[in-house]
């Protein structure tokens, strides 16, 4: 290994802690506003993680990444597949030597990295302005530049979708759409972009299973319990975490300055349990 990818590598192991917060040590309902996330800066001048639950250094995580406009990182492999999506920017992540990988995503997009898949993230030379993507794994997160551990045949057939390729079904008329891009909602582990109306709100309700979400566009509410008086807001950039059978509402704001969208993950199915 070279001396600039041992650097790096060092970088990235010393920095890989979680950004320790009461997230999972309290069952309740987690809420962490865009401007609460601490940033820990991982390549200078290219990227900078800011976990909001779990510790990517031991187990499952759910991690915000920074990327600086037009930089990209060396070309890699993780042990783990990690499942992404893209809150700002344009967003790339190439495979070396497949043209084909190199599909621009930009908010409202969804990528999954398979595990030992070579390749780079970037924040495209052409973006907008730099880039803003949240990803989780089920497993600790490591950087090997090596390449040693690279699987050739992984990440041929990775999924990247765009934003506009997304296809929704109506689930409450006029308030909600769910567009499922991996697994299968119905049955087990999936993960789900909604797209909710400004002003509009699911009626009181739980879920027999947690959630995990993150919020890409307008500004959210989900009182919990559901009468709450003055829920927190959550802008985009913002995690919300949904305990199992925890009665809430989930809401576009009426000052929101557009629609909303938002991206959660269950391990489980989902369901809908209206509450009196």
């Amino acid at each position: 290994m070279s001396k600039k990818l041992g650097i790096i590598l060092s970088l990235l192991v010393g920095a890989c802690a979680s950004d320790e917060s009461a997230v999972q040590k309290n069952p309740a309902a987690v809420f962490v506003q865009s401007k609460d996330v601490a940033f820990q800066e991982i390549l200078p001048e290219i990227a900078e993680f800011g976990t909001v639950h779990g510790d990517r250094s031991a187990g499952a995580h759910g991690t915000f990444v920074r990327l600086k406009k037009g930089q990209g990182t060396p070309a890699h492999t993780h042990g783990a597949a990690y499942d992404g999506v893209v809150l700002a920017g344009l967003v790339e992540n190439p495979i070396p030597g497949n043209g084909a990988s190199v599909v621009p995503l930009g908010p409202g997009s969804y990528y999954h990295v398979p595990a030992n898949a070579e390749h780079i993230t970037r924040c495209a030379p052409n973006s907008a302005s730099d880039c803003l993507t949240f990803f989780y794994q089920a497993s600790a997160f490591d950087f090997d530049p090596s390449l040693s551990a690279a699987d050739p045949a992984a990440g041929t057939t990775a999924p990247f979708r765009p934003a506009a390729s997304v296809q929704f079904e109506t689930i409450l008329p006029g308030v909600a759409e769910f567009g499922t891009v991996y697994g299968d909602r119905a049955t087990g582990r999936h993960g789900t972009f909604v797209k909710l109306t400004k002003g509009g709100a699911t009626p009181p309700h739980l879920h027999t299973a947690a959630y995990h979400a993150v919020v890409l566009a307008g500004l959210l509410e989900n009182p919990t319990p559901s009468g709450e008086a003055k829920p927190t807001t959550l802008p985009v950039g913002s995690y919300y975490f949904v305990p199992a059978g925890a009665e809430h509402v989930t809401r576009c704001a009426d000052a929101s300055p557009s629609d909303c969208l938002t991206f959660f993950y269950q391990e489980q199915a989902f369901d809908f349990v209206p509450v009196p």
